[in-house]
């Protein structure tokens, strides 16, 4: 609910997983947000490829028309690590620089400097203790189609 207005309804995992707005996306959990634009039809049939901010192409479930802005929401549980060997070529990924690190147990939980101007939150589940990360490491991140969700900034009153 914004301002008393019901802007999306749904079970917890609903709302978390696809939220229909940039509101709800906060309101319920943390989300990286990312803009791009549509480039347009994807690999598979209920796909579209996106052009980064940062210039990378994406996969991502949703849809639009080519030369649309579009803003895609990541939650940092859905990012994994990629081997460094397979960084180069992956569609979904995000290069950049650890700037923090905070081991939690389960999870290990970074902030990843992608651009100037754009930072990300990323969530390993259970690494491998020899795998974790640190300060000033270069690393690739990447996620499945499924898990981006296109989100809406509309929040005000209609």
């Amino acid at each position: 609910m914004d301002r008393g207005r019901i802007l999306q309804v749904g079970k917890p995992w609903e709302l978390y997983l696809r939220p229909g707005s940039r509101f709800v996306a906060d309101f319920i959990g943390m989300m990286n947000v990312l803009h791009g634009e549509v480039e347009g039809p994807g690999r598979g049939s209920e796909e579209l490829t996106v052009v980064t901010e940062f210039g990378e192409r994406w996969q991502v479930r949703a849809t639009g028309l080519p030369g649309r802005s579009i803003s895609i929401g990541v939650r940092p549980e859905s990012l994994q690590l990629l081997p460094g060997a397979n960084a180069g070529e992956a569609w979904n990924s995000l290069k950049g620089t650890v700037t923090e690190v905070v081991y939690l147990g389960a999870v290990v939980r970074y902030q990843v400097k992608v651009t100037e101007d754009l930072s990300v939150t990323a969530e390993i589940h259970n690494p491998d203790f020899s795998a974790i990360c640190g300060v000033g490491d270069s690393l690739t991140l990447w996620f499945s189609a499924s898990r981006a969700v296109p989100l809406s900034y509309e929040t005000g009153p209609a």
